[in-house]
Order: C-alpha cells, then sequence, then structure tokens
C-alpha cells in the first residue's frame, strides 16, 4: 500500500477545491514581472480563476490596463476602476479590485459573495459608487482580518495548508469567503 499522509491529502484537496495553486501560480508570475499583456497563459489562468467572461477586444484593453498598472507600481482601485471605464465603457467594480489584489495582495476583492459575507450593495455601473462601496469594503474586510473569526481563520488555513502559508492574509481570508458562499448557497 502507499504511504497514506492524511494532511497532504486534505491539503491538496482544498488547495484544488479552492484553486490554491492557480492563485500561487499567477502570484509567481506577477513576480517574475511578467508581460501581462502578451503573456497568453498567464490570461489563460487569470481569465478562468476569475470568471472573465468578457469580449477579446474588452480583455485587450483589461490586459493592456494590468500591464500598465504592473508596471506603475503604484495602481490605486480609483487608478483602476476610472481608466478601466475610460477604455471599455463599464465601471467593473470586482474586475479593478482582481487586479488590484493581484498586484497588492493585501487589498481585497469585489464580488457578490464577498458583496452577501459582508452585506454591502452592488454599485451597478456607478463610478462614485463604485469607489464609495471599495472603501466600505476596506473598512469591513480590515474588521473582520482583525477580529477573532478572521484569525481563526487564517489559523486553520496556516494549519490545513503549510505548504501556502506565504499566501497574503488577504486572500486566505477570501478563499474561506468564497467557501461559506459554496456552502450557504
Amino acid at each position: 500500500m502507499a504511504e497514506f499522509d492524511v494532511r497532504r491529502i486534505i491539503e491538496a484537496s482544498l488547495a484544488k477545491k479552492w484553486g490554491v495553486d492557480t492563485y500561487t501560480h499567477l502570484m509567481r508570475e506577477i513576480s517574475r514581472g511578467i508581460d501581462v499583456s502578451k503573456d497568453a497563459e498567464f490570461q489563460h489562468k487569470f481569465t478562468g480563476f476569475y470568471r472573465l467572461r468578457r469580449n477579446e477586444t474588452w480583455r485587450f484593453e483589461f490586459y493592456n490596463l494590468f500591464e500598465q498598472m504592473r508596471k506603475s507600481g503604484n495602481a490605486t482601485f480609483l487608478e483602476i476602476v476610472t481608466a478601466l471605464k475610460e477604455r471599455t465603457g463599464q465601471v467593473e467594480t470586482s474586475f479593478s479590485s482582481k487586479m488590484l489584489n493581484t498586484l497588492k495582495p493585501e487589498m481585497p476583492i469585489w464580488d457578490k459573495n464577498v458583496c452577501q459575507f459582508f452585506d454591502l450593495s452592488n454599485p451597478y455601473g456607478n463610478l462614485e459608487k463604485s469607489m464609495a462601496y471599495y472603501g466600505h469594503l476596506l473598512e469591513k474586510f480590515h474588521a473582520f482580518s482583525e477580529s477573532p473569526d478572521g484569525q481563526k481563520c487564517v489559523d486553520e488555513f496556516d494549519l490545513l495548508m503549510p505548504s501556502y502559508s506565504d499566501i497574503s492574509r488577504t486572500k486566505k481570508l477570501d478563499f474561506f469567503v468564497w467557501a461559506a458562499a459554496d456552502i450557504n448557497g
């Protein structure tokens, strides 16, 4: 019988279910300094991981902006969401936050699961609301991160997935928020 390592099996199962290997691959590629506007593998993985269901023209603009923000080294949510609206004509709160989190892992992601978890409203294409609501998310996410429940999530993540302990605290919490949404429907 092959060696049976229960902890390794749990870690690998969770990592696969939550897409942790894909996420760490994306972060590793960003840290290597790849040109995200030209790297088809990165684009394919990012598009799949974050369910970026937009047409080719939109994705071209998105990844060109992504590379511009990566090179700048100091992207902000305001800068990304505004520039993406100028390029695509759409206010993309969620995809702007996902780009920002990839560039600055300490920044939280905005999506329907996060909105539900923190009881936030969707700005529905309104740029001013998008910026204000992201500010509310920052406050609520920080409070959760510093709470006993937030600390418990991080501790359990590190216990169950020690190979991924270098993932940002913010992303560890984001994985739990997504898992809670799956469980709660």
